[in-house]
């Protein structure tokens, strides 16, 4: 999806360990709407098409954008401040029976195609993203995670227990080119690609690695204790030779060409299990923890270079990052982010939140 231009960053002092933020100014998330039972998609397309040069069409291809989920579109052409208000409903696909909270996992766009899961049914599906109309389906046994595309084939796991390859050129219902187990229980992490191999946590505990071609298992690494049997939910971040995993005691680096069973490089305690994936950017891997501490660890080291904190969020979302700005959700409840949200055009399905600054340069 294309995200509007961020805003221009605003000075703040140097973080050091352990300070607290300055108050924030509130930030309004544009691009895509989740509604209980729908999916919403805003006029790209058609905002594109009105203006010159807009260039080529929009992508969005793995969760939090790149490997490193930075959650930032560098070729946005389109999109900015003074037009991001004039973005009208373009079409409506109902995904499930409308009963349901779906989709909870995020779409990927490719090609002018969106690939969409569902929470309220067992269902994957390819939209065309112009008209929102369903190119291909598959139905299956439990609900998937966000999906991921490259070279031809969309990947996503299930609940079923598998990791799903399907080909993109589909038409009507979809057979997945191969599917395989991922560890023992299945999981519902969104795959990351990064140089032609899926990094993806499961419900055991242990990350996975798998050559995107063929399905087969790389590797795989122990990250939660096995006697809780805590899943890795969220998706791991890749950055060079490297694989960052939040897991129940903080961040785990392992090397992204390893052999089973795959011994961490460095692990990077936090005070409370992160609430989402990690960010890599400007050399440091941010991730905030259950109670709001935003930490900063070198990638090379894991050493903490930096720490701040917010209100806790219960959303889970990774850290965005773009132009040496650290972009952070926060807010204990909705009371209290509602608060320092601003102005929102559909007020009953608003989405309330506030932004921090965070340097990405150690203070």
């Amino acid at each position: 999806m294309r995200f509007a231009e961020l805003p221009t960053r605003i000075p703040f002092p140097p973080i050091d360990r352990g300070a607290s933020l300055p108050d924030p100014r509130a930030m309004h998330l544009s691009g895509r709407k989740f509604c209980a039972g729908a999916f919403f998609a805003a006029g790209l397309t058609m905002l594109a098409s009105a203006l010159p040069n807009a260039g080529p069409g929009p992508g969005w291809p793995q969760y939090g954008f790149n490997a490193r989920h930075t959650m930032f579109d560098p070729f946005e052409r389109t999109l900015n401040r003074s037009n991001v208000a004039g973005l009208s409903l373009r079409w409506q696909f109902m995904t499930g029976n409308g009963t349901g909270i779906a989709p909870l996992s995020g779409p990927a766009l490719a090609g002018g195609v969106l690939y969409v899961a569902s929470q309220a049914q067992t269902t994957f599906t390819a939209l065309d993203a112009d008209a929102g109309t369903s190119r291909w389906i598959y139905t299956g046994l439990s609900t998937f995670s966000d999906p991921a595309v490259w070279r031809g084939h969309v990947y996503t796991a299930s609940l079923d227990g598998n990791l799903y390859a399907f080909p993109t050129n589909c038409v009507g219902t979809c057979t997945p080119t191969w599917a395989v187990p991922v560890g023992t229980l299945g999981t519902n992490s969104p795959p990351t690609l990064s140089n032609g191999s899926i990094y993806i946590g499961g419900y055991d505990g242990r990350v996975y690695a798998f050559d995107a071609t063929t399905g087969t298992q790389l590797w795989s690494a122990r990250v939660n204790p096995p006697r809780l049997t805590d899943p890795l939910n969220f998706a791991p971040a890749v950055s060079r030779d490297r694989v960052f995993v939040s897991g129940d005691r903080g961040v785990y680096a392992f090397p992204t060409s390893c052999t089973t069973p795959c011994a961490p490089l460095w692990i990077a305690g936090t005070q409370f299990s992160p609430a989402a994936a990690p960010t890599v950017a400007n050399g440091f891997v941010l991730v905030a923890d259950y109670q709001g501490t935003v930490y900063a660890f070198d990638s090379a080291t894991g050493n903490l270079e930096w720490k701040g904190t917010v209100a806790p969020s219960p959303g889970g979302h990774a850290i965005a990052t773009a132009h040496g700005v650290a972009y952070v959700t926060s807010g204990m409840d909705v009371g209290a982010v509602g608060r320092h949200a601003v102005h929102a055009d559909d007020r009953e399905r608003r989405r309330l939140c506030r932004r921090a600054q965070l340097h990405l340069h150690a203070g």
